[in-house]
């Protein structure tokens, strides 16, 4: 009975540690997105997960120390399987260790990622607003310019009997535009 719950309980474990790793890698691949399209929208979530994951690896570490110590505590008169645990448990430490300073590394490259996505996406949307004014500047000076010499020159007139054709260079201008956000 005992052996059939320690297995239900260890597929559980696997399950929910299957989900999580994919839940991340899903979420990783849309920070990744985030970053290389400007949208730091993307880039939020990966924080929240980075967060959530550091501490359940502290947590991890933490437990594992704390089991170590008190393996530690017990009298020297104790079994072999006191000191079996004692080093598993304190195997897990280092390993949590390194996992815990590649992690710190990692989260901190990332929130400097978000900072830098969010600083490109406002000098990005800054840039386009200038750029839309710039090209409707330039296209109210056609159309002062297209009155102007409809009135003196009498080929213009005959050229453009109808004035909802757009002149060629507020086509080209609206077209180099069209950038995707």
């Amino acid at each position: 009975m005992k052996a059939t719950v320690l297995h239900i309980f260890g597929i559980c474990v696997s399950v929910t540690v299957a989900l999580i790793c994919f839940l991340h890698i899903v979420i990783t691949i849309l920070s990744l997105y985030g970053i290389y399209s400007c949208r730091p929208a993307f880039m939020r979530p990966m924080l929240w997960d980075a967060v959530v994951s550091l501490l359940l690896l502290l947590s991890f570490v933490i437990y594992s120390l704390y089991y170590c110590w008190r393996i530690n505590q017990l009298p020297e008169d104790s079994d072999e399987e006191d000191a079996e645990h004692s080093k598993k448990h304190l195997r897990n430490v280092y390993i949590g260790a390194a996992f815990l300073l590649t992690y710190f590394i990692w989260l901190s490259i990332t929130i400097a990622a978000y900072w830098d996505v969010r600083k490109l996406h406002a000098d990005f949307m800054y840039w386009i607003v200038e750029e839309r004014l710039s090209a409707m500047k330039n296209e109210q000076q056609l159309m002062v310019s297209e009155v102007g010499s409809s009135k003196t020159s009498s080929k213009s007139s005959h050229s453009r009997p109808n004035s909802a054709i757009p002149p060629k260079k507020t086509s080209v201008i609206h077209n180099r535009l069209s950038v995707p956000l």
